[in-house]
């Protein structure tokens, strides 16, 4: 009896599937992504940057083909990889016929043009489906340690496990368990600062963003039957698919080989970009014979076009589910350099579809796309177990342990309460650059108080300025939040006392519902749309005594309501003593407006609309997801008389439109347009204008918000219109040029119209440019050359060459402008 246990052990690790992993190398170095499949089937996977590869075979008999460019073809016993996880491949010098090379590249051709033909009735997302998804992410680092010596470090992990719906191209992803071991970063200094209302800054304060990547089915959405391909978060341009309608102009292929896979023939057809300098991709796809679905992909994009990795690859395996293939398996490989670590970072992703179910009927699916259900976050490891469709390798399973031990101490109230000690230690760096922090955790309390650098205000209003200043922020345990911040500074050339409070408190964060509270005295600027040799000019100063009350919330999804009532007591800083530099330095436009003090009330309301705004539920907090239609924006002013000894008294509205959108491959479109006109007009002052920003020369400032020739500052009390375009071509039309399409050069243009009635001021102009992206740190950024004409009937500026910098957002996917 026991020999036959024994022999039954035995036959069931070569009987029942398992998987096998090894490292391909040669000589003494990994060979990166090469494809490994077995032989006479579909199933196959790529290795990673580091040469590692793992795959489910059903049998330990199975042999394993190995290819990679360059080298010889190796196969090899499932079996042997359990004694020796090394293969060594061997280079290869073999030249092809060229009558073979040709009647190869006309078979691929006829069966690619036979998938494109059949393209639509193979494409299962014409139909509404549910099905279960679980996604496993994984990103290390490799670390010399010694002279030769190279280990692995995993630096972060995470799974999950989903319910997914789709119907006629919306998604909803329900994440019924989630074990997240990664990095969420916050936005942060210059990606806060943002052109915009109350609601584009509130809505990027709950912004976060993963340093894995695949964290919700969106991210990753490679159907090949398309004819292009966008994936926001790893590049701005579209990529061309080699089975959509572009195909054909776009890559050459080459027929590899032909085998049988349960009574279905499958041919293997090599893809070759014709123009690798594009959003490209290049490698193997399988197709089966007749139906002419896709049976697997193992393709490459071409990493000069993507953000931020230097290699991504994709490898999806389609199964057949009730006579139909279906996306069985996906894979991505991807690496990259951290700035601030200088090793590559290595990341995989393993997804595996279960459960489809087809529905004749359409799926009724809200603008709810993401849904993390409350127990998601505590399932045991009997639920993973159940639920995973790949073991996790022994070095995964340790880490998870790890971090589940360090996530356990790091709640415990003796560890908060020591992290807080050491963070509330003050040093001469805080005191001087960063702040002096202290933190009390476990009652949800921080607070700050200004570094040195910060409270000298060298150049302040009539000289030197001391501000002593800070903050205070205390969480509930609801997730509500209360902010304070306030500030005191003394000029010591006018000995004159300025302070200012500035309260927010967060109610329902659902509904990012917040009230708003400030006061005090301050110094502040009379308009922003100033061009810089006036904006921070005396002359666009005036001292103000406020008190600000507002509230901002989401009425419905998309509708979002910002209310503020204000009162100010406005007075002159002519009598102010100036300091001799800044009138050097602004000569005319340093004399400060002189009037008589007055005081104002007025109510301010705008509203924001997003028709169609998708978004994400996880417990209390909101995400928003954007939306294809524009934003539509409706604000109304009322200066109010007599209440509080008010002498303002005026009616405004306005309205407008942001809208951007995508033109295939021909590059990205913005436009912004707005309305203004006031109601009545009965007592106002200069802040109640309306200003349109002056031009910098040389500087190309927002071109969705100012206007590059328009001269001097303009001011308007009667009613105006505005609009401003710009259009990025993303590389599509100098990548067509010889001598530049290798080049990093990518080429810009747009315009502007604006009427002013209170002059009859008619502006228009237009502008072509080309930039250049580079990066400083992790910002990506790109530097502009723009040629401006313009024509006015007030201005005399004619045309100019400006030069600029353009932002990229990681946190939205987006450039500034």
């Amino acid at each position: 009896m026991r020999i036959f246990f024994l022999m039954l052990m035995t036959v069931s690790k070569i009987t029942f599937s398992q998987e096998v992993s090894g490292t391909i190398m040669h000589k003494n170095k990994f060979v990166a992504f090469s494809t490994v499949y077995v032989k006479g089937t579909s199933n196959g996977t790529f290795a990673n940057s580091k040469g590692e590869f793992k795959l489910v075979v059903n049998s330990l008999q199975d042999t394993l083909v190995i290819l990679s460019n360059g080298f010889k073809e190796k196969s090899i016993s499932a079996k042997l990889l359990l004694s020796n996880p090394i293969v060594y491949l061997e280079h290869s010098n073999q030249q092809l016929d060229i009558i073979t090379v040709s009647n190869k590249k006309t078979l691929a051709k006829n069966i690619i043009k036979n998938v494109i033909k059949n393209r639509n009735q193979n494409d299962y997302h014409n139909e509404s489906f549910s099905a279960n998804l679980y996604t496993k992410s994984t990103l290390d680092r490799k670390k010399t340690s010694g002279r030769s010596s190279i280990d692995t470090i995993q630096l972060f992990f995470s799974e999950k496990y989903s319910k997914i719906e789709y119907s006629k191209g919306k998604w909803k992803e329900t994440k019924l368990g989630l074990k997240d071991f990664s990095i969420q970063e916050k936005p942060k200094s210059l990606y806060t600062k943002k052109w915009g209302s109350f609601k584009t800054q509130r809505l990027m304060d709950i912004k976060s963003k993963s340093n894995l990547f695949y964290n919700d089915i969106s991210d990753g959405n490679f159907n090949f039957y398309r004819t292009t391909i966008l994936v926001p978060k790893l590049g701005q341009n579209p990529f061309i698919s080699p089975l959509g309608t572009l195909a054909l102009t776009s890559y050459n292929y080459s027929y590899i080989e032909s085998y049988r896979e349960n009574n279905h023939l499958i041919h293997k057809i090599k893809v070759t970009p014709k123009r690798p300098e594009e959003s490209v991709f290049k490698g193997v796809i399988q197709v089966e014979d007749s139906s002419w679905a896709i049976v697997s992909t193992e393709l490459e994009m071409n990493g000069k076009r993507l953000h931020k990795f230097k290699s991504f690859k994709i490898y999806q395996r389609f199964s057949r589910s009730n006579n139909r293939r279906v996306l069985d398996r996906q894979e991505f490989f991807y690496y990259y350099n951290s700035n601030t670590q200088l090793t590559p970072h290595h990341g995989t992703v393993y997804s595996k579809f279960s459960n489809y179910a087809f529905s004749d009927a359409k799926i009724k699916l809200s603008n709810l796309t993401q849904l993390v259900v409350d127990s998601a976050y505590i399932r045991s490891e009997t639920f993973w177990e159940k639920k995973r469709s790949i073991q996790l390798s022994d070095e995964e399973k340790k880490f998870i342990e790890t971090s589940l031990a360090i996530s356990r101490l790091k709640t415990s109230e003796k560890y908060i309460k020591r992290q807080d000690s050491l963070k509330n230690r003050t040093n001469f760096w805080e005191v001087t650059f960063t702040g002096i922090d202290h933190y009390n955790t476990l009652n949800g309390l921080k607070w700050k108080i200004n570094p040195l650098i910060e409270q000298a205000r060298i150049f302040g209003i009539g000289g030197y300025r001391h501000a002593l200043g800070g903050q205070l922020l205390k969480t509930f345990k609801n997730k509500n939040d209360f902010f304070i911040k306030t500030t005191i500074n003394y000029g010591f050339n006018n000995k004159d006392l300025l302070s200012d409070v500035n309260i927010k408190y967060t109610y329902a964060p659902k509904k990012f519902a917040q009230l708003k509270l400030s006061g005090g005295r301050k110094y502040q600027m009379l308009t922003y749309m100033q061009n810089l040799s006036s904006l921070f000019s005396r002359g666009n100063f005036i001292k103000n005594d406020f008190l600000k009350v507002g509230h901002f919330c989401e009425i419905l999804n998309g509708l979002f309501l910002d209310i503020d009532l204000n009162f100010f007591k406005r007075s002159s800083i002519s009598n102010l003593s100036l300091s001799n530099w800044s009138k050097e330095l602004f000569s005319n436009n340093n004399e400060p407006l002189e009037f008589e003090n007055y005081q104002e009330f007025n109510l301010k309301a705008q509203i924001n609309f997003t028709p169609n705004q998708k978004f994400g539920m996880d417990g209390r907090k909101k995400i928003i997801y954007g939306s294809k239609w524009p934003t539509f924006l409706f604000g109304w002013e009322h200066g109010i008389p007599n209440l509080f000894n008010s002498k303002i008294n005026y009616q405004k509205i306005t309205c407008g439109f942001d809208y951007s959108y995508k033109l295939s491959l021909l590059g990205t479109s913005k436009i912004k347009a707005g309305y203004g006109q006031y109601l009545s007009i009965r007592e106002v002052e200069l802040p109640n204008y309306s200003f349109f920003r002056g031009t910098d020369n040389y500087f190309f400032s927002h071109p969705l918000y100012t206007f590059q020739l328009l001269g001097e500052t303009y001011r308007s009390l009667e009613n105006y219109a505005s609009l401003n375009f710009i259009h990025h071509f993303h590389g599509a039309i100098i990548k067509k040029l010889p001598g530049l399409k290798k080049t990093k050069l990518e080429s810009v243009a747009g315009g502007g119209i604006l009427y002013i009635n209170d002059n009859n001021l008619k502006h228009s102009e237009v502008y072509y440019g080309v930039e250049t992206p580079f990066k400083m740190g992790d910002t990506q950024l790109k530097f502009g050359c723009y040629y401006t004409i313009a024509y006015s009937n007030y201005s005399n500026l004619l045309n100019m060459f400006k030069f600029g910098l353009n932002v990229f957002n990681p946190f939205t996917n987006k450039w500034a402008f």
